[in-house]
């Protein structure tokens, strides 16, 4: 798949080639566009009570609690749109009824600052930023404010209607004539994925007097937009009167010059709190092109996102030749992981203590051209195996249990002979029956191994049976030093609901973790309705969650306070009972193909699946601005091609 750069520009849209003189490159960078300028702009990724524009203007925000006292509500580290290190948002979470007027103990935090007159008076101007907001069914009428810059007379303000399903409001001056007064994006809830980022921009051109408010929308990743019916994560214009929006005039002119000060996430006076998590805040003064638009999106995101593509799928025979030459059945698989050294992926069956050593070939699109049950290993132990992990070179394995009290343990691969068994926390014995440790995962670096429950323990949360209500499972992570493996951190992991009733199998779970090359983790979540299984694959980020193996939190999550760990979504789609997932061999065009296995429920062949991961080139969005998008790179981490082929 080839690169293109796109500039922001209405007459030039891609280039298809990516020789490109250094020249021009730095032209490009040091041009801002004519048609808009930033005059703020609120990253939010500092610490303490203050934030700082990069604007013309440099006016900072005072971050402020519902008594109006300074207040550090920037977010836990990478908890920011992009979820990496360094990246905070403002969190506005003080809240307890999401934009409804109330008493001052629930009316919701702030962050403002005096009257701006760089923001006042303005004939043309965009909107645009990010937010995140959690549950605010039957908020009906409610209007928190996203942006606020109003005196009641004069200025403007951006709404999110909870009340409408999720659509943005448009407000410039009074409600007095002319009219109309108000645009809206509609009642639609285009704006309405719950605990998901969500790109906005509105623009207002008070030179016109019909269809002058414009929406854009977009996501950080396919995967997220596909969530909330969109095509792609780009920056998309969604409500306009282009679209047969009639609500999206505004007969105001120039905005008139307010006496109040900017506010964001609620008014001055208070009681209209957006509650939830907001970043990346811009004011541009005039028109800010698409292309633009979609450059702000790009930038927030710092590099491009994973993409996971699902590829194909095969079955394999389930009767094969032990470590004693007698042939066994193995069914049931539960895990898979990669023996880089061989080539070849390593399966552990449910019930029966057995390993399976599976031989599959890819074509160079990540497709499955052949599949063959090589051998097996009886293990020692005969117990309830879900998880899988291959140290470097493969001698051993270490294989996690769903027994009672949930176990790791570690198997010679020659003989299945027991090597070792795990200190697991006391924690985890609070774990539920046949929900214990279903996810095993080691680092290509060998420092570290993770594992987590199914479900919720019963010290931590519900089991994942509701359709409104997540299950919060525990994670472990394991320091690796030579053949020495030690309890360190813990995480909470909130698992998404069921998706659809009536309840099927375990409901909702975290059925698989994985790393990457680069050091960064994979959650594989199974949805079990009677009738379908939905798969989704996040990328975790762990920085800036609590540890909670410390203090009361190391006991139970009920009634505690904690970060759990950052989710953005990958892929999600209906397919079967997955229960493993093994990153594996690199392709031709340097994405990495991935081996997914089903439990086949003890009847029927091994059904395998490959997915197709492309991991961008990390630390190149730092090249984008108003004038150039993102120059694409893959990854380019080194592993064996032999079961990779050509196609012909």
């Amino acid at each position: 798949m080839s690169r293109r750069i796109r500039f922001a520009s209405d007459s030039i849209s891609q280039v298809s080639t990516l020789a490109l003189s250094v020249l021009t490159l730095a032209t490009l960078l040091a041009a801002p566009p004519a048609w808009s300028q930033t005059i703020l702009h609120y990253d939010f990724d500092q610490t303490g009570t203050s934030v700082s524009s990069d604007g013309t203007s440099n006016a900072p925000l005072t971050l402020r609690n519902s008594a109006g006292t300074a207040t550090d509500l920037h977010s836990a580290d990478a908890r920011g749109v992009s979820g990496r290190a360094g990246d905070r948002s403002f969190q506005n979470t003080g809240a307890s009824d999401h934009g409804s007027a109330a008493s001052a103990a629930t009316n919701g935090f702030r962050a403002d600052q005096p009257d701006d007159a760089a923001i006042d008076g303005l004939a043309t101007f965009t909107l645009s930023g990010w937010f995140k907001t959690g549950d605010w069914t039957g908020l009906s009428g409610k209007t928190p404010r996203l942006v606020e810059n109003h005196d009641g007379a004069n200025g403007f303000n951006l709404q999110f209607l909870s009340g409408s399903a999720g659509d943005l409001k448009l407000e410039i001056d009074s409600t007095s004539a002319p009219a109309p007064l108000e645009a809206s994006s509609g009642t639609t809830g285009l704006y309405a994925g719950k605990s998901t980022w969500i790109f906005f921009a509105v623009r207002y051109d008070g030179t016109s007097s019909t269809g002058n408010v414009d929406f854009y929308r977009g996501f950080r990743n396919d995967a997220e937009a596909a969530e909330l019916g969109a095509a792609s994560a780009a920056v998309e214009l969604v409500a306009s009167s282009s679209l047969g929006c009639t609500t999206c005039t505004l007969d105001r002119g120039v905005v008139g010059d307010d006496g109040s000060g900017l506010v964001i996430g609620n008014r001055d006076e208070l009681g209209r709190p957006f509650d939830g998590f907001i970043d990346d805040v811009r004011i541009d003064a005039g028109l800010t092109i698409p292309a633009t638009l979609e450059s702000y999106r790009q930038g927030a995101l710092a590099t491009d996102p994973i993409s996971i593509e699902w590829s194909s799928s095969t079955t394999v025979a389930t009767t094969v030749a032990d470590q004693n030459q007698n042939t066994i059945t193995v069914n049931e698989l539960s895990a898979i992981d990669y023996d880089a050294t061989s080539g070849r992926f390593w399966g552990v069956s449910d019930k029966s203590g057995r390993l399976l050593e599976l031989d599959v070939d890819f074509d160079s699109d990540g497709a499955i051209v052949g599949a063959a049950s090589i051998d097996a290993v009886v293990v020692a132990n005969v117990s309830d195996y879900e998880g899988i992990a291959l140290p470097a070179g493969a001698q051993s394995v270490f294989v996690s249990d769903e027994a009672s009290p949930p176990q790791i343990r570690e198997f010679d691969l020659s003989d299945g002979s027991l090597l070792q068994s795990l200190a697991i926390p006391s924690v985890f014995a609070s774990s539920r029956a046949n929900l214990r440790f279903e996810s095993l995962s080691r680092s290509y670096d060998e420092t570290e191994m993770v594992a987590a429950v199914q479900q919720a323990l019963t010290v931590d949360g519900p089991s994942g049976t509701s359709t409104t209500i997540p299950t919060v499972v525990r994670m472990l992570r394991q320091v690796v030093a030579g053949t020495s493996v030690t309890p360190a951190e813990q995480y909470a992991y909130v698992v998404e609901p069921l998706h659809a009733t009536p309840l099927g199998g375990d409901g909702s779970s975290l059925s698989e973790i994985e790393h990457l090359p680069d050091g960064r983790l994979l959650g594989i979540e199974r949805s079990e309705s009677s009738n379908e299984t939905l798969i989704r694959i996040f990328e975790i980020v762990r920085v800036g969650a609590t540890d909670v193996s410390q203090g009361a939190a190391a006991t139970g999550l009920i009634g505690q306070s904690y970060t759990p760990v950052e989710k953005t979504l990958l892929f999600a789609d209906l397919l079967g009972k997955l229960e493993g997932f093994a990153v594996g061999p690199q392709l031709p065009d340097g994405r990495l193909v991935a081996l997914a296995v089903e439990d086949n429920s003890g009847s029927g062949p091994n059904v395998l699946h490959s997915f197709v991961i492309d991991v961008p080139e990390p630390g190149l969005g730092a090249l984008l601005t108003a004038g150039v998008l993102a120059l694409g790179l893959r990854h380019s981490s080194a592993g064996p091609r032999r079961k990779v082929r050509e196609n012909r």
